[in-house]
């Protein structure tokens, strides 16, 4: 039932964009520079770099305004080996309580929905799933996190 509710929700959301752009693989301007912090809230990272590991090589993914500020990130990732697809979809709302701000951050944004395949997930759940992806991704700082400047992931190819 809170499957059926939460698509709902994002099939609802959608149409109300207002926007004549509809969905873009890149970010729209409210959250293009926006900060999301991470797992442990000793860190935020830009919107499109918090969610860069949700993204691989054979993802498709789309950003998506919708009512009131929120936007809708999408990601589509087959997998090569056996064609089945991992869909992922957040939606982030403005927040004015960020855990931790920084200067660079032009607003702040939180998850607040989570679908994978379907099936609702915790914006908690979630954000403890990236933890890792996230430390390995400043990994390329070797341990001197700058302060003060927005945080790029990078990884190895």
């Amino acid at each position: 039932m809170r499957r059926l509710m939460l698509g709902a929700a994002f099939s609802l959301l959608t149409p109300l964009s207002g926007c004549a752009d509809g969905a873009s693989k890149n970010p729209p301007a409210e959250i293009a520079e926006a900060c999301v912090s991470t797992a442990l809230g000793n860190g935020v990272l830009y919107a499109p770099e918090w969610v860069k590991p949700m993204i691989g090589a054979t993802s498709a993914i789309s950003w998506e305004p919708v009512a009131d500020r929120k936007v809708i990130f999408r990601s589509d990732t087959t997998n090569p080996l056996n064609g089945d697809v991992k869909q992922v979809s957040v939606l982030f709302a403005p927040t004015t309580s960020p855990v931790k701000t920084e200067a660079y951050c032009k607003g702040y944004y939180e998850p607040i929905l989570v679908d994978v395949d379907g099936m609702e997930e915790s914006p908690d759940a979630l954000k403890r799933q990236l933890w890792y992806p996230h430390e390995m991704g400043l990994s390329h700082y070797n341990g001197r996190v700058p302060q003060g400047v927005p945080l790029t992931l990078e990884y190895a190819q």
